[in-house]
């Protein structure tokens, strides 16, 4: 049984992941927005008898500050994290488990939300002897992989010091997250740049032409019967053996 309770850093964070690791079991990350969610997920993984990682996002730490407040250079998020973490502090140990205070996706666009806590967690450090934060999380996966690099590496020589984990995110697969839609970005990377995923292809308007038909099918399901549904799929499989052949 992992035995440190109440929030985690440095060397207590690596401890708690290999036992993770050599007992066979995940860490749940749970977003909060307010000390009621907050004391929930404690609540469940005292029951539960488990660690669990709280995640504070950007806008779950406005939420927690107060939507009337100014949030203008992230100023709101930044108090609304600091206060979250505080509270997660101040009650973890009583609930009796292990907790990895982490803040989550963090794009170019929110970086001074980022290094306000990072300012929060040097302070913290100075007075404490470690810092407010077990961890961050930056998403530069927007920006183009050397200043994504550049600004890791940055960042994280200025956490080192503290042993603060950083989770960093590199490239992007699909979907949408944190209102950024992957999907639009890939499809114009790939226009701008005639690829395809990082693969230079001479078939690549055939490639792109088929995409752009099976979305408009994807589209089409939601509306049509099942005879429409049969007729624009043997259409589509005609236009395959067209590009195929020529």
């Amino acid at each position: 049984m992992f035995v440190c309770k109440g929030v985690l850093t440095g060397d207590n964070v690596i401890k708690l992941f290999k036992y993770a690791s050599e007992h066979q079991f995940a860490i749940p990350a749970f977003n909060v927005t307010s000390s009621s969610s907050i004391n929930a997920v404690l609540e469940a993984a005292r029951d539960a008898k488990a660690p669990v990682i709280v995640q504070i996002s950007q806008g779950g730490a406005q939420f927690f500050a107060g939507k009337g407040l100014n949030n203008d250079g992230q100023k709101g998020s930044i108090l609304g994290s600091i206060a979250a973490a505080h509270h997660v502090r101040t009650v973890a140990k009583s609930y009796g488990v292990p907790v990895v205070l982490h803040s989550g996706h963090c794009a170019k666009k929110l970086e001074p939300w980022f290094v306000g806590m990072l300012e929060a967690d040097e302070a913290y450090f100075k007075e404490h002897g470690e810092p407010l934060f077990s961890s961050h999380m930056l998403d530069f996966s927007e920006e183009s992989k050397e200043h994504n690099l550049d600004a890791c590496k940055k960042y994280l020589t200025r956490m080192a010091p503290m042993k603060i984990w950083l989770e960093m995110e590199i490239g992007i697969t699909g979907g949408e997250e944190d209102g950024v839609d992957i999907l639009v970005l890939i499809m114009l990377n790939s226009i701008l740049n005639q690829k395809i995923f990082g693969i230079f292809n001479e078939n690549y308007r055939k490639l792109l032409h088929i995409f752009q038909l099976l979305l408009l099918l994807v589209m089409f399901m939601v509306f049509i019967n099942q005879e429409m549904f049969v007729f624009i799929r043997n259409y589509l499989a005609n236009i395959k053996l067209l590009l195929k052949n020529n």
